[in-house]
């Protein structure tokens, strides 16, 4: 069974509540994705990724704590590029990457889609 706790800053979006962007809260969808990789956290070690529209991070903070539990070695391991095209959404998100204590394999990056 595999468990990690972790922490990200947002705004927290009320029903009704308009936010200047997207990206500045956590999604339900995120939270369900998140969960689906911890149950099937193998197909996702070790694997080259890049999430667009990424926000706040939960996502890509959790594929780079799960491989960091893995047995890989450092050599071996492929970075996680998480995007959003929004600055303050990335200025919280590269906050987050560093509150959460990531490792030099996650990145954050300005990126349209």
């Amino acid at each position: 069974n595999i468990s990690i706790s972790f922490t990200v800053e947002g705004i927290k979006r009320e029903l009704g509540q308009t936010l200047d962007s997207t990206g500045l809260t956590i999604w339900r969808a995120s939270e369900h994705l998140c969960q689906y990789i911890v149950d099937n956290y193998e197909m996702f070690i070790n694997k080259q990724i890049i999430e667009l529209g990424g926000g706040l991070g939960l996502v890509s903070i959790l594929l780079d704590k799960l491989n960091s539990l893995s047995n890989l070695s450092i050599e071996s391991r492929y970075p996680i590029v998480c995007s959003d095209g929004d600055l303050p959404t990335l200025e919280l998100l590269d906050k987050n990457i560093q509150l959460t204590n990531c490792s030099n394999y996650l990145h954050a990056e300005k990126l349209y889609w």
